[in-house]
């Protein structure tokens, strides 16, 4: 949890960036590009979105100036085995949970569910929180960021936890294209045909 915040927190500094890419990022050239990660691929979100890799996967970015801004991302990491569905439910709803209200975020919507998908694990959860403290608020009162989180798991793999996250953040949410967007993201997961061993 700790590394998709900070890959959010990293991605929330790009509300400033204009073309071209920040460093250590690409900008992706067409759409329908697949990425790698650990034996796992998705979709890049689209034409014209930044992409970057780090140590567990990739992180996506994209900007509608003024205040509104797009992150996606998988990470692919080692956690202890979780031999049963239910130890890997309540760790992925404690995950999801350890967001809280704070004197700067105060969240407006926890979602959480349970579901299988190709022989997959999966839990999908959605946190939503208003920013008060957003340096490029501007005249707003506050950003609304809308965070849509899907915990994978193999049960013949138990070791290699798959997160994946679609968020986006401004002023005036379109409901409907997040949702639509965010589950084109999440059901472009593949797995892969070869698995690269996770880093130690």
């Amino acid at each position: 949890m700790k590394l998709r915040l900070s890959c959010i927190c990293f991605l929330l500094t790009l509300a400033g960036c204009v073309v071209p890419a920040p460093p250590g990022f690409t900008v992706v050239e067409s759409d329908g590009t697949r990425v790698e990660a650990y034996g796992y691929s998705v979709q890049a979100p689209g034409k014209g979105w930044f992409q970057g890799k780090n140590d567990y996967g990739v992180i996506f970015g994209k900007r509608n100036p003024p205040v509104e801004s797009y992150h996606a991302g998988i990470t692919v990491t080692r956690m202890p085995s979780l031999t049963d569905r239910k130890a890997f439910n309540d760790f992925a709803r404690k995950k999801l949970g350890e967001g809280s209200d704070s004197f700067r975020y105060k969240v407006v919507r926890t979602e959480v569910k349970e579901e299988e998908k190709n022989g997959l694990w999966l839990v999908a959860g959605r946190l939503d929180f208003e920013d008060a403290g957003a340096v490029n608020a501007g005249t707003n009162p506050y950003l609304l960021t809308c965070n849509a989180t899907l915990f994978v798991l193999d049960p013949q793999d138990h070791e290699r936890l798959v997160a994946l996250w679609y968020s986006w953040r401004g002023t005036k949410l379109d409901e409907a294209a997040f949702n639509a967007a965010a589950a084109r993201f999440f059901d472009s997961l593949q797995k892969s045909k070869t698995t690269t061993p996770l880093p130690r």
